[in-house]
């Protein structure tokens, strides 16, 4: 097939439908695109090798040579591709050019939204989720910045305040800073929401750790808002499917699309216990940091 045709090929195959309210905004520079779900043969981006988990780049080209196999999910498409070398793949808003290299298939990817932009969280972005408010060595908080279902109710952290000092920690409510819905002293570096306060779909939260009484000390602060109750039952879905590496991938790509960044790192996690090789998905464990 000629070169022209396989990009209008493509060009069908991954575009985005789009409602009529919404305006198509371009790809922020180094915007994640795609994330790797398998990689068999000699396979590079820009020069450096790539691995299950890796997160491709707008603009960024792959590089693939005899018998190479890359499988990745398009954030911007929801669709799956599996590109054959030899030859070079460039990533475009919602779309990838085929130079030699050939599309093996294309398919829906499982729980994925037709969103117009989705931008994922950078190493610097997610340190504002969990900082030191005064004081004190720089700690850790889980959740923080990001989205989580209402079945998470386990608040961690881990730095100067998981020493078993004595501790209060704050929850109030995203829309009414001001509105205190929970304050507890505590010891340890974990706390388990307790039923009587209910975590309701779409709302947000902020939360704070810090030393009780007159005590000195940091300040632990993070913040999350509640997934809609179809996400929650699409990763539900998702973590029962998935066996393998791959199917793991795919949870923690659909985390990062709605920004489920706890759930993601789990995601991660259980991919690299299945398979050592996938240094993609180490990568983005060290970079979630999440204690």
């Amino acid at each position: 097939m000629p070169f022209r045709a396989v990009l209008a090929v493509l060009a069908l195959l991954t575009a985005v439908p789009t409602a009529s309210a919404q305006v198509r905004t371009s790809a922020p520079d180094g915007s994640p695109l795609a994330l790797v779900l398998r990689v068999e043969g000699d396979a590079h981006a820009d020069k450096a090798p790539i691995s299950a988990g890796s997160l491709l780049t707008e603009g960024q080209t792959l590089d693939l040579k005899a018998e190479a196999i890359v499988e990745f999910s398009l954030i911007t498409s929801c669709k799956e591709l599996i590109v054959a070398g030899p030859g070079k793949a460039t990533l475009t808003d919602g779309a990838v050019a085929l130079d030699g290299a050939w599309l093996v298939d294309s398919k829906p990817s499982p729980g994925c939204v037709k969103n117009d932009r989705v931008v994922l969280s950078t190493a610097s972005q997610l340190e504002t989720g969990a900082v030191v408010v005064r004081g004190g060595s720089k700690g850790r908080v889980a959740p923080r910045a990001g989205v989580i279902p209402s079945s998470r109710r386990r608040l961690v952290w881990d730095g100067p305040l998981a020493d078993g000092r004595g501790l209060l920690l704050t929850i109030t409510s995203g829309e009414e800073p001001d509105q205190i819905l929970l304050e507890e002293e505590i010891k340890g570096n974990e706390f388990e929401v307790p039923a009587q306060l209910a975590l309701v779909p779409g709302a947000s939260y902020a939360w704070t750790v810090e030393p009780s009484g007159l005590n000195p000390g940091p300040s632990l602060a993070g913040s999350f808002r509640v997934a809609d109750a179809s996400i929650a039952s699409q990763l539900k879905n998702l973590r029962e499917q998935a066996g393998d590496a791959q199917g793991w991938l795919r949870v923690a790509f659909f985390c990062e699309v709605h920004m489920l960044e706890t759930d993601a790192a789990e995601a991660y996690a259980q991919a690299v216990t299945r398979d050592p090789r996938a240094e993609g998905a180490v990568a983005r464990l060290a970079e979630l940091d999440l204690p």
